[in-house]
């Protein structure tokens, strides 16, 4: 079941296209996609159904979109501000359960993430970028790695990177 409302404007002008758009008790069995989908896109089966809200507002090199998934891969929910032009991007995401493994189909990252990160900068050249990252990891696996704690902050400033990070894992 997918279901959106809101607004679309600039349908005359293709590059000024416009949205406002929410999607509200999104379902989709991840196998349904080919169906429906004939051209070539990553295989979303380990996801099996995706429950979503999403909301998207902007236009398509400048936006801010909000989500919540939740999958058989785990959950997931965040903002995403991006000024693709401009080149500045801000947000946060938190995930539960995620299982970073089965979503790229590589078994030596099958696990469990549960992380909360803060994010904001500009540039996506790495010898320009400005970035701050602020993180926490909990009661996480992956692959072989357990994870206890890992939370800090991230520093990147025109290729040097600044960290003060506090992480406790095992293997």
């Amino acid at each position: 079941t997918i279901n959106f409302k809101g607004n679309i404007k600039n349908l005359q002008k293709p590059d000024s296209l416009y949205f406002d758009v929410f999607g509200n008790d999104i379902t989709i069995n991840s196998k349904d996609i080919k169906s429906f989908y004939k051209g070539d896109i990553p295989d979303f089966d380990a996801l099996g159904t995706i429950n979503a809200d999403l909301h998207y507002k902007g236009t398509y090199r400048i936006f801010n979109s909000e989500f919540t998934l939740n999958t058989s891969s785990g959950y997931a929910d965040g903002v995403l501000n991006l000024d693709i032009p401009n080149e500045i991007y801000s947000g946060y995401i938190n995930t539960r359960e995620l299982n970073p493994g089965r979503i790229l189909n590589n078994k030596s990252l099958y696990g469990n993430l549960n992380l909360s990160a803060k994010f904001e900068g500009a540039s996506f050249d790495i010898n320009k970028m400005n970035t701050n990252l602020i993180y926490s990891i909990t009661g996480s696996r992956i692959g072989k790695y357990d994870v206890k704690y890992s939370a800090g902050t991230i520093h990147t400033a025109r290729g040097n990177i600044a960290m003060n990070i506090r992480h406790a894992s095992s293997m």
